[in-house]
């Protein structure tokens, strides 16, 4: 999985150019982290974003298989994206630990290619801020 973010600044929002796979990896993850297991509540304290917000920022993310999308972002949708993805393995947490083997299955993903492209959209954004390359 190609885990390096390409954002482009324009004015107050980010321009994301995703693969396919990044795409799919954080529409899973807003949806995962969204889910009817949830309150409002603890959707907003996870997400800082309301449900409403999170499925419609979800579907903003569906492409294709193979092709890659592009998308407009505010600062506020990077963080709910940001937010869900570094938050997803905690909710496969349990009282008999953490299942790479469950995580895996169910999101599709490894949780350091999760943990990676977290990062690599903090960077991405700070790089495109600054009118450089992300690192």
């Amino acid at each position: 999985m190609d885990t390096k973010i390409d954002l482009t600044a324009e004015g107050e929002a980010f321009t994301a150019r995703l693969t396919w796979a990044q795409a799919r990896l954080m529409r899973e993850a807003l949806e995962w982290c969204s889910d009817d297991r949830y309150t409002d509540t603890a959707v907003a304290v996870r997400l800082h974003a309301g449900r409403g917000e999170v499925r419609r920022l979800a579907d903003r993310l569906a492409c294709e298989p193979g092709s890659t999308l592009t998308v407009v972002l505010s600062l506020d949708e990077l963080h709910v994206i940001h937010a869900a993805l570094t938050g997803l393995t905690t909710t496969f947490l349990s009282d008999r630990g953490f299942s790479v083997e469950s995580f895996r299955e169910r999101i599709g993903f490894f949780p350091e290619n999760v943990e990676t492209v977290a990062v690599s959209l903090v960077l991405a954004a700070s790089a495109a801020s600054e009118g450089g390359p992300a690192a």
